[in-house]
């Protein structure tokens, strides 16, 4: 928040009555906007990450990795599996998966199939076919 304070950016914070766990953070720019949906695009099943990321330092593309586990996916730590990240979206696995490798890690991508069953978001039902998961391994012979 400090930051988009600093960059004179209007922004808010709003806890999620469902969860303690997550809030949601509003900010109040067209301009950024307009910038955030042309560069990462909009909906779930859309999500890119932008080309010129995979030519960032490897510190920012680490941050951004970090951003996206941190947001879509967890740390495991055990069975030789050191992250996962999950997303509806082919593209975001596919450069998640580009991204990681940037940085020397091993990754797979699996795509699961939820098509047979009920899937709730935040407890809303949703209509899901599947999902790709994104999982990184701490030995490197692993990646499939």
């Amino acid at each position: 928040m400090e930051r988009l304070d600093r960059l004179g950016l209007n922004n808010w914070v709003s806890p999620l009555a469902s969860t303690d766990r997550c809030v949601n953070v509003f900010v109040s720019s067209v301009m950024l906007a307009g910038w955030l949906t042309a560069q990462f695009g909009r909906g779930a099943h859309n999500k890119p990450i932008p080309a010129w990321a995979l030519g960032m330092s490897a510190n920012l593309r680490q941050a951004m990795l970090d951003g996206l586990v941190y947001g879509d996916g967890f740390h495991q730590g055990h069975s030789g599996v050191e992250w996962k990240l999950t997303t509806v979206s082919k593209k975001l696995s596919v450069a998640a998966r580009m991204l990681a490798v940037t940085l020397g890690q091993a990754v797979s991508v699996f795509w699961c199939d939820t098509s047979q069953r009920e899937t709730f978001i935040r407890g809303r039902k949703i209509k899901s076919v599947g999902f790709y998961q994104v999982c990184s391994y701490s030995n490197s012979n692993t990646s499939y």
